[in-house]
């Protein structure tokens, strides 16, 4: 008996359960791919590191300062192990590609395979142990952003010393090499390196890979030594992968988003069906058939489908689990493509959830008496006024008036394809949202640095100016925008690496100054206040936590002009070093110490011209100083956060999703309508309403529901705004974020889009009223 009921239902209801189904393959595919990602790039990062014997701690210094250095770590008994690597750097004027030069975002590397250090594997994954002369191996983020090939013929140069070099394809490097970080790098061999070395102005420096027993203890001991250009602890080293992980994390969410609406879906189907077949469970229970075994009949149903489901979707999560991985697996070694077992797990976790649900949902079954079914769950006559609006009095056109009525005087039919529509597009909101403030002017001070007019990068101009980091390099392109007829104040923040101490404890941090201004309230501070004289500064709540410190505390800064208390006057939020800065005052004396980085030069015009005046002047700029890197306030913010390209392609995938998601739902809510209503259809057509009428009705209904759920859906993506944001942007040190929105994508085009495909769903499904006949009208109890 139970295998007929269920062939029968499964037969009558075939788009019903497709629909749900699909649902189910989705959340496990999403979910299972999602997961066994995060856990391949997690634990793929980690063993990454081993094989390539990184060590846990790195240091880069000048060239001269190697030996000092050297001695000093032989001396710490917290040093297990000492490596050292030299490199060549290299920038704009040293690398030409078909007689071009290439406008590189960042200084790059250049490495002799037979003095390295640590490991360097191809895209096989193997060590790379040898580079013939005249080749190069060039680093997969190299590659990808600047479009470069293998085979293909690059020019190095320094000063009149040229070699060209051909590419004999990428290389994998756990320091820097991730996209985040976008460190150019190339392998070559030793008899190459030493030309490169040899030349007049070739800068070479030295990398330290150390095993330290005791990170915090070692750095308690740096005092002693020269200024480092850069330090960080293997921690440090593999949040420069956090991009890898954010596809993920997002992915991950959107996951549980959809399976929320797969149990929402479920919920229809089951109160649908339910409802539908109470005369049937008040036949059984009529004849002795119990709650439990009139429930397993359902159950089974809805096994089999989160069975299927949660198979298909297995099986489908590898190959998307696989190609998520692809860009991850440029730049990192994976020893795995992921675990079997966590896409099984995933799957049985979905097909739990919906099981356990399913179970709740069929609860109703235990209050239905044989009576009340065979009435189609009415106990009684019904006293009260069905309809909201009277229609003889309504000013309303006959089919808005009756779509209106029906959704007002019962609500809870259309809380399906409501909660399913706020659920997505809120989604799209927030990632919309993440988008725009990304991309927004507004991020800038997270990095330390003001909104300006203009922006100029670094990495082409120090070639040029002769000191690029220095005031000269300022005033050098002050001069050059000044005869050029856009006079302006120019200014450039920088930082050094200094040690610094509180109590007993002791941290390098990165600490950042401006040239030009005496003013430290660039910075988004939270508590406090920005510094006001020399020996005052502000730090983040990253640097407040490992060093223990508040405001109002005096912390030692170790520095070449000598060691020095400075007063804590703020608390700031910032995304350089991952949330390790300080802000120094800009007039703090640092001509002693060595420059770690810096930012883009800013430029403000002394005309304050307008966004399209602006806008053209940075055309002229490239012109003048040779070079694309001249940027808007807006284009310098969606560069310096790194996120926006990738947030941006999920925030599209995820309206493809939530399109889906809208349609499917749609079909569903639809067709489940009508089959419950042909009598009344039948009847409306009997007294004279015509199919188009009808199907106007049927339309407007959900017209009007989209319209309240794109305004609920705007209220509540805030929310999910929070979360989608939170694992982004805490990641990065920042924990308070002013989100910005764009109102005519967030509140016009993206809710239009949803409501466009919601409505030719809607109306498409309803042109099935066109095949009902006033003979119907008979099915009337």
């Amino acid at each position: 008996m139970y295998r007929n009921i269920l062939k029968k239902d499964l037969q009558n209801k075939k788009t019903m359960n497709a629909i749900l189904l699909i649902f189910i393959i989705l959340a496990a595919m999403f979910m299972s791919s999602s997961i066994n990602n995060i856990v391949s790039i997690s634990n793929g990062i980690e063993n990454y590191f081993d094989k390539a014997e990184v060590g846990n701690y790195l240091l880069l210094s000048r060239r001269d300062d190697e030996k000092k250095f050297e001695d000093g770590f032989s001396k710490m008994s917290d040093v297990r192990k000492m490596r050292i690597e030299r490199q060549v750097k290299f920038g704009n004027s040293n690398l030409i590609k078909n007689g071009h030069r290439l406008d590189l975002d960042n200084e790059g590397y250049i490495i002799s395979v037979d003095g390295a250090r640590i490991n360097y594997f191809d895209d096989d994954n193997e060590k790379i142990k040898s580079v013939k002369p005249g080749e190069i191996y060039a680093s997969y983020p190299f590659i990808d952003n600047y479009h470069l090939k293998a085979g293909q013929e690059v020019e190095i140069r320094f000063g009149k010393s040229v070699r060209k070099l051909k590419i004999k394809g990428g290389f994998k490097d756990a320091i820097f090499g991730s996209y985040m970080a976008g460190n150019p790098k190339i392998l070559v061999n030793q008899k190459d390196y030493s030309f490169f070395k040899n030349t007049g102005n070739a800068q070479e420096i030295s990398v330290f890979y150390l095993d330290v027993s005791d990170s915090d203890s070692f750095e308690n001991k740096l005092s002693d030594l020269p200024q480092p250009i850069f330090s960080c602890d293997r921690q440090m080293l593999k949040m420069t992968h956090f991009i890898d992980m954010l596809v993920s994390g997002i992915l991950f969410l959107m996951s549980i988003c959809l399976i929320l609406i797969s149990l929402v879906v479920l919920k229809f189907t089951i109160s649908f069906t339910l409802s539908e077949e109470l005369r049937e469970i008040g036949v059984m229970k009529a004849v002795g058939i119990g709650n439990l075994r009139i429930k397993g009949l359902y159950l089974t149903k809805y096994f089999a489908i989160a069975a299927a489901g949660s198979f298909i979707g297995f099986f489908t999560g590898i190959p998307v689990g696989d190609y998520l991985l692809k860009s991850v697996s440029r730049s990192i070694v994976l020893s795995s493509q992921g675990s079997l077992l966590i896409n099984v797990l995933s799957s049985v976790l979905v097909m739990a959830v919906v099981m356990l649900f399913c179970f709740g949902c069929t609860a109703k079954i235990r209050k239905v008496t044989p009576m009340e079914a065979i009435r189609e769950g009415q106990s009684g006559e019904r006293y009260r006024q069905k309809g909201c609006l009277e229609l003889s009095r309504s000013p309303l056109k006959t089919n808005f008036a009756i779509a209106l009525n029906d959704v007002l005087s019962n609500p809870l039919r259309y809380l399906t394809i409501g909660l399913v529509f706020v659920i997505s597009l809120a989604m799209v909101l927030s990632l919309s949202t993440m988008t725009s403030t990304i991309t927004s002017e507004k991020m800038l001070p997270t990095v330390g640095i003001d909104i300006s007019d203009a922006y100029i990068d670094t990495a082409k101009l120090k070639e040029e100016s002769g000191t690029g980091y220095v005031k000269q390099g300022v005033r050098e392109i002050e001069e050059k925008l000044n005869d050029a007829g856009m006079p302006a104040r120019v200014d450039l923040k920088i930082s050094y690496n200094y040690l610094i101490e509180h109590g007993r404890r002791m941290q390098m941090v990165q600490c950042q100054k401006a040239i030009a201004k005496n003013n430290s309230d660039d910075c988004q501070y939270v508590k406090g206040d920005a510094p006001k004289s020399a020996y005052e500064v502000a730090i983040t709540d990253v640097v407040a936590k490992k060093l223990n410190a508040k405001i109002g505390d005096r912390i030692i800064i170790n520095r070449p002009e000598g060691r020095r208390r400075f007063l804590v006057t703020g608390i700031f939020e910032s995304m350089n070093n991952l949330g390790g800065t300080i802000r120094l005052y800009d007039g703090l004396d640092t001509e002693k110490s060595i420059v770690s980085g810096a930012l883009a030069y800013q430029i403000n015009f002394d005309d304050h011209p307008t966004q399209a005046v602006i806008q053209k002047r940075v055309g002229k700029m490239k012109k003048i100083f040779k070079t694309k890197k001249v940027m808007t306030a807006s284009e310098y913010s969606t560069k310096v956060t790194g996120a926006s390209d990738i947030v941006n392609g999920l925030k599209n995938a995820m309206l493809l999703v939530a399109l889906i998601s809208i349609g499917l739902v749609s079909l569903l809510v639809e067709r489940s309508f009508i089959i419950k209503e042909t009598s009344e259809l039948a009847l409306l057509k009997a007294i004279g309403f015509r199919n188009r009428t009808l199907t106007g009705i049927h339309t407007l209904r959900f017209v009007i529901v989209g319209l309240i759920s794109s305004v609920v859906a705007i209220l509540v993506s805030p929310v999910f705004t929070n979360v989608f944001g939170s694992a982004v942007f805490s990641n990065l040190g920042l924990k308070h974020v002013s989100y910005v929105s764009d109102p005519l994508r967030n509140w016009l085009i993206y809710p239009a889009v949803v409501m466009l495909t919601m409505f030719s769903c809607i109306f498409a499904t309803a042109q099935i009223i066109r095949r009902i006949k006033a003979s119907q009208v008979s099915n009337i109890d």
